[in-house]
Parts: structure tokens; sequence; C-alpha cells
């Protein structure tokens, strides 16, 4: 495929944080480009264009009703903006990161100067798992909208010429309110009429006073009083079980409240039980104590199952198995994150930017220490080793002692008397090398035995 568009590494981050919180991306802009002369091809760990020439805010951001999965956005470029070709496209938040890339059919933008000009409208698709947690963020006075827009939204509309007060067999005219309610008083008697079926379902539904009483018993017609079922159920002893099998509770504030009254009278505890959008909630007004139940499936899990969880500190890099981050968590990728969205992961990191652990292990730092000193927390250390060094003798002439000699690194295993022959065709030396992959294993860093595991942090 030649012409795509695909989400950047930093686009598929924000959008797997903004599914996993319930927030939304605000895509804000897009910019277009030369791609520096050529055709370019995008790649998913850009965070610029190769040669951005425009960038200006998006006029329409939707959903494509044939694909779900595919959000389609809109600029239009005026006739007075061009003299460049148009190669790349790029979508951006409102925080200037770039969310999107893309290349399209290279086309020349004119300018008027030029002696000719048009508006041009680029589009842009892209696919995400979860369209809900992108949108659209955009100010009306510095956008265009295209003609089959403006045309959408204008059929949409009613001509005022057509709203009629009268009744008629036009396909094109409306009835006014005020001609519908004087039609209706016209047509129908006045007061309120009912069909016989209707009443005669009405009678049915009735019960008859005879029938109620106010005790308990095993009539099969009769019903108790509301008054009797109050007294009778305030009379329940709390030694015997109440048997209801499913118990409906319903109030009209939403709110439902159990108050378990104590002895003699006295105050008891008194539960109030919670629904919202987000979460389920039980209060014990005594107490202060809310427990709260979120809207998710699964099974509920004991204080002690998650008190490792909980003591685990906001912000401490987690290694884990696999190539994404769970919910709820952010990849140490430095990334920057929202202050105001996660507090505690800002006491963390008051810059706002998570650490970088690809492919890099954790030190202790050395407090005070002669291991490591002067190192500051989260600073960086390029790799090294020990020095390794060592002296090799040379051969020398005479009885003085033995013709070479080496220490530290290099080692002399024997000794050979060797004897110079006088004439340059009779003289040789030797050069020796040092290639430490001859005995051990080699690469273009020092490691030690390692496994890879993602980091990631809990990011509330």
């Amino acid at each position: 495929m030649k012409y795509f568009c695909l989400l950047t590494r930093q686009g598929e981050h924000r959008v797997a944080e903004a599914t996993a919180l319930g927030t939304k991306i605000a895509i804000t802009q897009m910019a277009v480009g030369d791609g520096g002369g050529s055709l370019p091809t995008p790649d998913t760990q850009q965070t610029q264009l190769i040669n951005e020439r425009r960038r200006a805010a998006i006029n329409q951001l939707w959903v494509d009703k044939n694909n779900p999965n595919q959000v389609i956005a809109e600029q239009i470029i005026p006739e007075n903006e061009g003299g460049w070709w148009i190669r790349e496209v790029g979508l951006f938040d409102k925080e200037g990161v770039l969310i999107a890339v893309g290349n399209l059919p290279e086309t020349y933008k004119p300018q008027l100067a030029e002696g000719s000009g048009r508006t041009q409208t680029i589009r842009a698709v892209f696919i995400v798992s979860h369209t809900e947690a992108v949108t659209l963020k955009i100010d009306p006075s510095v956008v265009l909208a295209t003609r089959q827009y403006v045309d959408s939204e204008t059929n949409k509309k009613i001509d005022k010429q057509a709203v009629k007060q009268t009744t008629g067999d036009s396909p094109s005219d409306v009835i006014s309110q005020l001609g519908v309610t004087k039609a209706l008083e016209t047509k129908q008697p006045m007061g309120d009429y009912v069909t016989q079926l209707a009443f005669n379902k009405g009678l049915n539904n009735k019960i008859d006073k005879t029938q109620l009483v106010g005790t308990t018993g095993n009539s099969t017609d009769k019903v108790l009083s509301q008054k009797a079922c109050n007294e009778l159920l305030a009379k329940k002893s709390s030694q015997e079980p109440l048997k209801v099998g499913r118990l409906n509770v319903e109030s009209p504030t939403g709110d439902t409240i159990f108050n378990l009254g104590g002895t003699n009278g006295s105050s008891g505890a008194e539960f109030a039980y919670v629904r919202n959008s987000k979460r389920t909630q039980v209060h014990d007004t005594n107490t202060k104590t809310t427990v709260l139940f979120p809207q998710k499936s699964g099974v509920l899990a004991l204080t002690s199952d998650v008190d490792a969880i909980n003591n685990y500190p906001v912000g401490a890099p987690i290694p884990w198995p696999h190539e994404t981050a769970p919910a709820g968590y952010l990849i140490c990728n430095g990334q920057t994150f929202t202050k105001a969205d996660y507090p505690q992961l800002t006491l963390a990191y008051p810059s706002g930017k998570l650490p970088n652990l690809y492919g890099e292990f954790i030190r202790g730092l050395d407090l005070g220490g002669k291991v490591d000193p002067g190192r500051k927390i989260l600073t960086n250390q390029g790799d090294a080793i020990r020095n390794i060094k060592g002296r090799i003798g040379y051969v020398r002439q005479g009885e003085l002692g033995p013709p070479i000699a080496a220490d530290d690194a290099f080692k002399v295993d024997r000794n050979h008397n060797a004897k110079v022959a006088m004439g340059n065709s009779d003289n040789w030396g030797s050069i020796s090398s040092f290639d430490a992959s001859r005995v051990v294993p080699t690469a273009n860093e020092n490691r030690p035995r390692n496994v890879s595991f993602l980091y990631i942090v809990r990011a509330a």
C-alpha cells in the first residue's frame, strides 16, 4: 500500500491511556508538508513531519459510519495560501504531540500571486481501537467548512416560509404548533372519554376494599394493608431470618437508606446505598465509613488480596511481562503526562515526564557512599569497564637476564634465548595483539546476563 495514515508511537500511548482512564484525546490541528522533496513513508517513531509547510485548526473530525474504527479528520486550505507541494500530513493534540502521520498523492498547492489558486481539502483517515477516546476541539472563528458540509447542515433546516397555520396536502409545507392545536380543538369534543374495553380493564385492576385485612393469614383472595405490613415488619425479631427472596428496594431520590436501629430505640448503624454513572457506594453515616464498588466485571477482592498492590507506591517502576501496559498504568518510555490529571504521579516526577527505561538497567542510588559518588536521582550513566593495564618488554642483547618481560594484564609463559645476527637481512621482529573476544563473549556494550521486562508505573 503506497498511501496510508497510521498512529505514531506517542499517539498509540495517548489513545491507550485515554481508553484505560476514560478520558479523551483532543485533536486540534492538522499539518501538511512537502516531505523534503520526495514522497515519505510514514513511521510510528515520528514526532514531527519531515518538512512542515502549514499547520492550522481542523474543521471536522468524525467516525466513518461504514467503518466504526476509522476516524476521519478534515482541514480546508484557502486559495490565498500555497506555493509548495503537499506529500505528508499529521494530526496533533492540544499539547502539540503528533498523534497520527500519513502520506498522500503529491499535489502542488498554488497561491493567487502565481496566477492560479484553489481551495484545497485535506482528509486523513486513521484507525483506532476505541473511537470514543478521540474528540475534536475547534475554534469556529478560524476554520473553514466545505460546501458539502454547509449543504448538509443547510438541508437540515426548515425554511420559515414553509411554516403554515392551517392544514393542507402540501408535501413540503409544515404546520405550526398553533395550527395543530386549533385543528385538534375543532375535531374532538371537550372532556375526557374512554372506550368500553379500557373501562372494563380499569375496573378489573381495582381491589375491593372489603378484601383488605389487618392481619396475616392463609387466604388466597384477601390482601394485607400497607399499615399492617409495616407494623408486622417492625416487629420482626432480628433472631429470625427475614425470608423475602429477592428484595427490590427503590427510592425516589436515587439513594437507598437502610437504618439498623438499636435496642430500646437507640440509634444504630445507617447505611446509604448510592449508585451513579461511575460507581456504587455503601456509606455508614455514623462511622463515616465509605465503601466504593466500581462498575466492573470480576471477583470482588478482599483487603488482604490487594494490600500488596495498594502499598506499591505510585511512580515506582514495575517489571511487566507484556509489551503493553494494563489499565491504570503507564510505560516508562520518556513520555510526558498532564500533572493536573496525575497529582500522585507528579509527586514522584515533578517534571511531568517519566524516565525512559527502554533497554536500561536500574542502579541503586549511592547516598553518601563511595561506590558511585556524586550521582543524583534519575540521572543517566553511560557504560564503562575497569581499566586494563599491562606492559611487554623487548628483546635485548647480552647476558643481563631474560630477553622478554611482562606484567599486569600480560604474562610471559616461557623465555627463549635469541641470537640476533648482524646484518639487515637477518633481523626479525614480531607484533602482538590483544583481543578479548578470543576468550570471552563480547558485544557493543557491557552487560550482565539478563531477562527483558517492560517497566511500567501506576498512574494514580
